[in-house]
């Protein structure tokens, strides 16, 4: 078993499996724009992101997190004790003030989880 400690927060290994990519069959999926080529060799080019969950002492918490793939820097997280569409959208808001808005052009890579399919949340970045 894994251990290690964050602030007051003690993570654990966990012993099942959460399914966190749930996808939408009737959302649409826009193309992958990068190819699988995520390094682009600039700023604000490709910025990807994930859900995963966390096991926290006898509960557990979802991440969401931002990346710029060129610079390797995570650009915003949120945990909560869910994992809908708000969760992605506040880890965006965050990324966004970190470069100060200046992101037009950039490409969202993810996953097909439902999170990231959702029309509420497709306008942030």
């Amino acid at each position: 078993m894994y251990r290690c400690k964050l602030s007051h927060l003690s993570l654990t290994q966990r012993v099942f499996k959460v399914t966190t990519t749930v996808s939408d069959p009737t959302a649409s999926y826009p193309p992958d724009l990068v190819d699988r080529h995520f390094d682009q060799r600039s700023l604000n080019a490709v910025f990807t992101s994930d859900v995963t969950n966390m096991a926290i002492g006898e509960s557990f918490a979802y991440l969401c997190a931002i990346r710029d793939e060129h610079s390797g820097r995570v650009l915003g997280f949120v945990f909560d004790h869910h994992m809908r569409t708000e969760l992605v959208i506040t880890a965006r808001e965050q990324a966004l003030r970190v470069r100060g808005g200046a992101v037009q052009g950039a490409k969202f890579h993810t996953d097909r989880g439902s999170q990231f399919s959702d029309r509420s949340g497709s306008e942030t970045l």
